[in-house]
């Protein structure tokens, strides 16, 4: 969730602050759940999974992600098997 924070627990009620905090946290086999707002800064998915995970929007297009400096907001340069909803 925007309001977040990458030092919580990741649960619904303590949500971690960025999908890449997540994606680097979450075991094989889950769905991140990524709460409505805008999350500026690129996001990083390079962790590569054997069964797969999902980054999923809670509410259809309402989590946008956005590059703050202007380059993509979404970067992959050794990820594997995320997917992205």
């Amino acid at each position: 969730a925007v309001t977040g924070s990458n030092s919580a627990d990741g649960s619904q009620a303590r949500p971690w602050a960025t999908v890449s905090h997540a994606v680097a946290s979450v075991p094989d086999g889950s769905t991140i759940l990524v709460q409505p707002g805008t999350y500026n800064g690129e996001v990083r998915l390079d962790r590569a999974f054997n069964a797969g995970i999902v980054v999923r929007s809670a509410t259809p297009y309402a989590a946008r992600l956005r590059s703050a400096s202007g380059t993509q907001a979404v970067r992959s340069y050794y990820g594997r098997r995320i997917t992205l909803e």
